[in-house]
């Protein structure tokens, strides 16, 4: 078995079109309106009700991003291997009605999902789809439906690319080897500062998602950290991961509880809810 197989089996998968040999575990947690959880291990999506009640929402599927849209709609994908022989790979799109009814969107095609560019985990509020391609330079793109023309928000000089966030009214989160940058249509991209991460690696920064106040929050997964950048631009830590776990996924709930995506040196994933008073809780 190659190197890269043997990754996703642990739990892996490319990150983005410009770089697909490189691999990390899931980055998404999601909670909807009524505070409902849902994250995945990269075997299945587990759902966890407000009342702290864990159970299995969409079973053996190896998905690393999830998208929740207003309606309380649940999207995800299965992404496989097809063995040393082929060396192919192969992917389908499968949404979870608030029901709990699952369905396929896209079904089962050759390669990833990056590479037809008509679906997106990324998505504003008008569900219009946003995602990076290319390198040196990278164009950060979006397009309203899967069938509109493109449009190129940003062309950065990208060197190491790993994450791309959207928020509800489509401003652009992406980071760049613990770098990460804001970009809005028709400004400048900007900056954010340096103390987001320490780390300069790939990974430095996954996970990244605003809060009900405009505040971003930041899977610091190099510095096992989550930290908040304040619309004033101040960093504060709050939260930080245990020996041997590190964030890569971040979520606010209505409640404003903290959800972290942790992942171990072993390749398990968890999650943590941090309550508004500090106390945590492992599920």
């Amino acid at each position: 078995m190659t190197r890269l197989a043997r990754a996703l089996l642990a739990g892996c998968l490319p990150v983005l079109a410009s770089s697909p040999l490189l691999a990390h575990p899931a980055v998404s947690v999601v909670v909807d309106k009524g505070g409902t959880v849902y994250y995945s291990d990269t075997e299945r999506v587990w759902t966890i009700a407000p009342d702290g009640t864990r159970r299995v929402a969409v079973p053996d599927v190896h998905t690393h991003e999830l998208w929740l849209d207003d309606d309380g709609t649940l999207y995800g994908e299965h992404l496989w291997y097809d063995g040393e022989a082929a060396n192919t790979w192969g992917h389908r799109v499968w949404k979870r009605a608030p029901n709990g009814a699952v369905s396929v969107v896209i079904p089962n095609r050759k390669g990833f999902l990056q590479d037809h560019r008509d679906f997106t985990f990324a998505r504003d509020a008008q569900r219009h789809l946003y995602w990076v391609e290319g390198s040196r330079p990278a164009r950060v793109m979006t397009r309203a439906t899967p069938g509109a023309s493109p449009e190129v928000l940003a062309t950065m000089a990208f060197t190491n690319q790993s994450w791309l966030s959207v928020t509800r009214d489509g401003t652009c989160y992406v980071s760049e080897g613990g770098v990460v940058w804001r970009i809005r249509r028709g400004a400048a991209a900007e900056r954010l500062p340096d103390a987001l991460s320490r780390s300069r690696e790939r990974l430095a920064v996954m996970g990244m998602a605003s809060g009900p106040d405009g505040a971003l929050y930041v899977a610091a997964y190099e510095d096992g950290a989550v930290r908040r950048l304040s619309l004033s631009g101040q960093v504060t830590t709050v939260a930080t991961t245990p020996r041997d776990w590190k964030p890569t996924g971040v979520a606010v709930a209505p409640d404003g509880a903290l959800w972290v995506l942790e992942a171990s040196s072993t390749n398990a994933q968890r999650v943590r809810r941090i309550a508004p008073d500090g106390s945590s809780r492992i599920f």
